[in-house]
């Protein structure tokens, strides 16, 4: 059937990528399915979403529009943009600490890594590739190797491919954004949820995005195995790139895996 040949196909990649067989957990294609959820509950949640947004644009945005609210967060951004430009350019005596300290800090920011943003880019966008092939080709450039694609979603479990690099000495995780009905879902169980596990990397008091951070913990589940059974013995980084629900998830997934690699 088609559950079968799909298997067998992502066991063929992984022997040609790595060698020996892959981790179950990785090949478990069923688990991209939706859950077991009627409409009426997701009817509901989608109702609660929608309660929360009115009762925030009821509260904050009284008798704003919405073209006055983006003309006013444009000029506070005009505002913000030319005052410090005007500390860099004309600093003075009277110059408040805050101030300074604010120009200190800008003046000691690392350089932008303009190479290492382009290559994540070209990784995220790679992410919306379906095809098994496709994808190959689209990895090509950036030298990654294809371990495991799964170009399906379900609510809170996104569509995402595994690979490595191997002059990088790099696994790569990318992960797709908002690209069908069920990725919706995900976006709209918005409600704050407190990630405990991001604590341990210095978070204060850290929360996240519900949907997104079901769909991270899911995510660690199938790629944690392999991660740390074949790359992390072999000093290989780790590299989680997404673009849009698929950033947001590749966030909170990179604080998960910070996470279980100290505790490794």
């Amino acid at each position: 059937n088609t559950r079968d040949s799909r298997v067998q196909h992502q066991q063929d990649m992984w022997r040609r990528a790595v060698g020996g067989s892959p981790p179950a957990r990785l090949l478990d294609t069923d688990a991209t399915q939706p859950e077991a959820r009627t409409l009426a509950s997701l009817g509901r949640q989608l109702v609660r979403t929608a309660q929360l947004y009115y009762r925030f644009a009821d509260q904050m945005l009284h008798g704003v529009s919405a073209a006055d609210l983006i003309s006013g967060v444009h000029a506070l951004y005009t505002k913000r943009q030319s005052q410090r430009i005007d500390d860099l350019l004309y600093p003075t005596d009277s110059a408040s600490p805050d101030a300074a300290a604010d120009t200190s800090t800008l003046a000691s920011a690392p350089a932008i890594d303009v190479e290492a943003l382009e290559r994540a880019l070209d990784l995220a966008s790679a992410a919306y590739v379906q095809d098994d092939d496709a994808l190959r080709a689209a990895l090509r450039p950036a030298h990654v190797s294809l371990i495991a694609n799964v170009p399906g979603s379900s609510w809170n479990r996104p569509s995402y491919y595994f690979g490595y690099d191997a002059r990088r000495r790099e696994a790569v995780i990318g992960i797709r954004g908002t690209r069908q009905l069920d990725d919706l879902v995900t976006n709209a169980i918005a409600r704050a949820t407190p990630l405990p596990e991001a604590r341990a990397v210095g978070v204060l008091d850290p929360f996240a995005h519900r949907g997104i951070a079901m769909s991270a913990r899911w995510l660690l589940r199938h790629v944690w195995e392999p991660l740390r059974d074949l790359f992390l013995p072999n000093d290989y980084s780790i590299r989680v790139v997404g673009h849009s629900l698929g950033g947001g998830v590749a966030c909170v997934l990179a604080l998960l895996l910070r996470q279980q690699c100290a505790a490794a």
